[in-house]
């Protein structure tokens, strides 16, 4: 019974060892980035033509408050009615 758990200990410890050496190395910086670069590139992009869909909705309420404005100054004003 104690040869049992001895072993199991010892393949624990070494266990918990190859963990800490696998977290002190880090990750694997080549395998990951190319895909993180990928992802980061695409998303940026994206986030790009986000910029430019919401700059040309800016020029379009600009004309269109422009052109709400200079309708409300323009068309004629309705009598008040005298009751």
């Amino acid at each position: 019974m104690n040869d049992l758990m001895t072993k199991s200990f010892t393949s624990y410890v070494d266990l918990k060892k190859e963990a800490m050496k696998d977290l002190e190395a880090g990750p694997d910086l080549e395998l990951g980035m190319t895909q993180i670069d990928n992802n980061l590139t695409a998303f940026l992009q994206e986030a790009e033509e986000v910029k430019k869909e919401m700059n040309s909705i800016r020029e379009i309420l600009a004309r269109l408050q422009a052109s709400n404005e200079e309708r409300l100054f323009t068309s004629p004003k309705p009598f008040a009615r005298v009751v």
